[in-house]
């Protein structure tokens, strides 16, 4: 997946006059805000809020990640664990690199001409296989690998993503019922590849329905960020407070899973769930260029005489007049700034600290664990110094 996007890159990249061009293009289209420091919440990308989404991020994919857990576990120690790890998080952000580059190659491809606004396609998911299929189709093969590229990185997400699901339903849950308890490990594989497949098909029904709600992007990540923020909230609170009790880690789990959904549904259902687009053009596109050749040539002949014969009906003044004349612009309707208009950014961060914080209330009042009663292994030791 990763080399199959860089290659549509590079190959733009040497097209377009380089990389410094690239930049240089996106900068004048006002796509490049690295250092916007406003501490506005209600501001959907920011230095603070990326920053935040990105702590999130990396927390969620490889702190307490199950497939990635399971990969961590398979080698022979825990040094070389780390260094999967390491690798890992190099290879998450020279990827995301990559794709958020790819972005802006479109945009430096498409800066007069946008595909979107001129209906030649229908989301701006679809901006980069449009662009393959369309700048880059000359050369033999390209289409075939990039879409090779793109079905082997999701099927391969999926199937990890699948076994995972598979697996803590298995050990949490399945393995405990009377039913399951004395069958054989062959039995015990079949169901898991049952578990497997169904979440795989039920993976994809969801792909399709988050297809409809926007952009996937903006859907996946808001979803993600509504339930893993909650489920990554248990985890935090029982490395980072050993004081939380079972109570207190219910009560949070439900209070930070209720709050998100809250705000993704609220915004969903006001309209708010698509971000305001920043300007496109199409005055560079073939169809308009014709168009505005056809009408400055057979509209010139013609504004001489209706300017006379304007001029004759109401005289020049009226003209002048006509002319200078102001009208009212009407003040365009503003969002309501409210909470559902806080960035998707905050969510998966906010899941944790809500689960923190009731979590705790709700372990003091009901009386919180005994530090004596925690296992130190599983706690950090700074947390478990506090708590003492």
């Amino acid at each position: 997946m990763l080399f199959g996007v860089l290659t549509v890159v590079v190959i733009c990249c040497r097209d377009l006059g380089g990389v410094g061009n690239i930049f240089r293009l996106a900068n004048a289209g006002g796509r490049l805000e690295f250092f916007n420091f406003d501490p506005n919440p209600l501001v959907r990308h920011t230095f603070w809020s990326v920053q935040i989404q990105g702590f999130f991020s990396m927390l969620s994919w490889v702190g307490l990640n199950q497939s990635c857990y399971q990969r961590f576990a398979s080698v022979s120690s825990i040094t070389l664990s780390k260094r999967l790890c390491t690798l890992f998080i190099i290879g998450l952000y020279v990827m995301w690199l990559t794709f958020y580059f790819s972005g802006i190659v479109a945009y430096a491809t498409y800066k007069d001409c946008d595909p979107l606004t001129s209906g030649r396609i229908e989301k701006s998911d679809q901006i980069l296989p449009y662009l393959v299929l369309d700048k880059l189709s000359h050369i033999t093969g390209m289409a075939g690998i990039f879409v090779a590229a793109l079905y082997g990185g999701v099927l391969s997400s999926l199937s990890s993503t699948g076994n995972s699901v598979a697996c803590i339903l298995w050990e949490d849950l399945l393995s405990h019922l009377k039913i399951f308890k004395d069958i054989s490990d062959a039995s015990a594989t079949k169901i898991i590849k049952l578990v497997s497949s169904t979440a795989g098909i039920i993976g994809i029904g969801l792909g399709l329905a988050a297809g409809r709600l926007g952009e996937i992007f903006q859907v996946s990540v808001s979803i993600e960020g509504a339930f893993s923020g909650s489920l990554v909230g248990i985890f935090v609170a029982g490395i980072c407070a050993p004081w939380i009790n079972k109570k207190g880690a219910y009560v949070g789990l439900l209070a930070s899973l209720s709050f998100n959904l809250w705000l993704v549904i609220g915004n969903f259902m006001k309209g708010l769930g698509s971000p305001e687009k920043l300007p496109l053009s199409v005055d560079g596109c073939p169809e308009n260029l014709l168009h505005l050749a056809n009408t400055t040539l057979g509209s010139f002949g013609n504004h001489t005489a209706a300017e006379i014969s304007f001029s004759s009906i109401t005289g020049d003044d009226a003209i002048t007049d006509f002319n200078t004349a102001t009208f009212p612009e009407e003040e365009p309707e503003k969002l309501a700034k409210d909470i559902y208009n806080l960035s998707y950014c905050y969510r998966g961060t906010l899941g944790i600290l809500l689960n923190l914080l009731f979590g705790t209330i709700v372990s003091f009042v009901t009386g919180p664990v005994s530090p004596k009663d925690v296992e130190p292994r599983l706690v950090s030791p700074s947390c478990l110094y506090v708590s003492v």
